[in-house]
This record gives C-alpha cells, sequence and structure tokens, in this order.
C-alpha cells in the first residue's frame, strides 16, 4: 500500500466510461477513462492484486477494497500508472493506485 500519496503524480482524472470484471467475479479488471483531465484525455487502464485502491472525500482518504465493475462506472477516479504505458490510442497502461472520487 502506497503511504504517501503526495509523491506520486497523477497521470489521469476523469469519469469511467465502462469497467471489466475479473472472469468469474464481480471486481473490476479494468476500465476506460473518457474525457481524462490529465496527461491523457483517454486511458485504458489494467488492475489487478497489486493495485491499491482508495476513496477520497473532501480532504479524507480512506483504502478501500477493489469496487465492482458495475459500481465503478460513472464514477470520476484519479489515477497513477504502475509500469510501462502503451503509447496507443486510447493508452494503455496497469494502475499503481486508483482513487475513486466522491
Amino acid at each position: 500500500m502506497v503511504t504517501d500519496l503526495q509523491n506520486w503524480a497523477v497521470i489521469d482524472t476523469g469519469p469511467v466510461k465502462s469497467a471489466t470484471s475479473v472472469p468469474g467475479g464481480t471486481a473490476v479488471a479494468s476500465f476506460l477513462i473518457d474525457q481524462g483531465s490529465g496527461d491523457y484525455d483517454k486511458a485504458h487502464v489494467n488492475v489487478g492484486d497489486e493495485t491499491d485502491w482508495y476513496r477520497r472525500s473532501g480532504e479524507k482518504l480512506e483504502p478501500i477494497e477493489a469496487p465492482s465493475a458495475a459500481s465503478l462506472v460513472g464514477k470520476r477516479v484519479e489515477v497513477q500508472f504502475a509500469g510501462a504505458v502503451a503509447e496507443s490510442y486510447p493508452v494503455q497502461a496497469s494502475a499503481g493506485w486508483v482513487i475513486v472520487l466522491e
């Protein structure tokens, strides 16, 4: 778990347009940010067991379990990419952390 998010740059912030679930489950496996306001206007983001999830409500930031794919659609998120970024359109990358904005 990341202990100091302020030292990690937010790569993209935006609404989640669509999300897919892990096979045989409901937890989110990937999602698409559309109309992002960060480095990219669109991003296909993969998430996994190594991705840390948080919820922000005002100034408060709390760790959460990975949400279901269905509950993530329509929410605004902040994302920090981890590892290589495929410079396709939309950009494709794995998330180090995701903050669900309230």
